[in-house]
């Protein structure tokens, strides 16, 4: 705000505010003060200018404050006031950097967009790889389970043919050994058989020995009787 001093007996500020055209550019700032609140300071400069200094009369110590006043609204006024070529200096400069910040944006997403399809590419590849990777393990199991079933296919195989041929053998010894056993037991039969004949045709002779033996006996005893009786007659 500017505002001229006063004489140098008042000690206090008057003067004419600047035209508007005339008036510099002033930045917008918070006010310390409402307007209600400067104009009452304002009248209170009056006041005091008027008790001290008795020079002048009641009107132009009121002209004076309407003066002050009027400036002072002004110079509130102007100060949220610009003029159009600061607008479009403002509007350019606004622009400018809507299309810088555009600009920027644009290669921040192209190479965003290039990283992103370059880390794409990698993952990509490294998924390709994988799954090559995946595949030939997969095909490597199953080869080798394949091949690991078909040895163990072919082991049972023949695991199954050598007890075929151990239980054939098995069956042929036990059939060796029943046949054996047999034969040993038919010669034992035979043998019991040749025994007990033998017993047989022992005790018919032991019999018939007797038997002559008991005749022989007999007819002696009946011999040396009769000789007897014919000793005795």
């Amino acid at each position: 705000m500017y505002i001229s001093p006063l004489s140098k007996n008042t000690g206090l500020r008057r003067g004419k505010a600047a035209t508007w055209k005339e008036r510099p550019t002033i930045k917008h700032e918070p006010h310390e003060l409402t307007k209600a609140e400067y104009n009452l300071n304002i009248l209170s400069d009056m006041v005091n200018v008027f008790i001290w200094k008795k020079r002048k009369s009641k009107d132009e110590i009121t002209v004076s404050a309407l003066v002050k006043i009027t400036d002072a609204n002004m110079d509130i006024v102007y100060e949220d006031v610009v003029t159009k070529m600061q607008q479009e200096v403002t509007v350019q400069q606004i622009m400018s950097q809507i299309a810088n910040v555009k600009k920027d944006m644009i290669i921040l997403e192209k190479s965003e967009f290039s990283a992103l399809r370059a880390e794409n590419e990698k993952i990509n590849v490294e998924l390709h790889r994988l799954k090559q990777q995946i595949m030939d393990e997969v095909i490597k199991v199953r080869t080798d389970t394949k091949l690991d079933f078909n040895l163990e296919k072919s082991r049972v195989k023949e695991l199954y043919s050598l007890n075929e041929r151990k239980l054939l053998e098995m069956r042929t010894e036990m059939m060796a050994l029943h046949a054996q056993q047999d034969r040993a037991v038919t010669q034992t039969d035979r043998k019991i058989d040749t025994e007990v004949a033998g017993l047989k045709t022992m005790l018919e002779s032991h019999k018939l020995d007797n038997i002559k033996y008991l005749a022989g006996s007999v007819f002696t005893c009946l011999t040396v009787a009769l000789g007897f009786y014919c000793l005795w007659i």
